[in-house]
């Protein structure tokens, strides 16, 4: 499993990371015994967020 992150600079109000997960090779069991990639999925929208935020708090409002 390999893991490449994307810094995007291009927009300097627009800043952000683009993250890819991906398989050199198949490594799961599959039928017949053999070797298969993991199923294609979709990270869900509140993972994504949850992941954001926890990362990149919002600044907090001055009193």
């Amino acid at each position: 499993m390999d893991l490449v992150c994307a810094l995007h600079l291009d927009r300097p109000h627009h800043l952000h990371i683009h993250f890819t997960f991906f398989e050199k090779e198949p490594r799961f069991p599959g039928k017949n015994n053999t070797k298969v990639y993991r199923a294609k999925g979709k990270v869900d929208k509140k993972a994504i967020h949850f992941a954001a935020l926890s990362r990149f708090p919002p600044p907090r409002k001055m009193l």
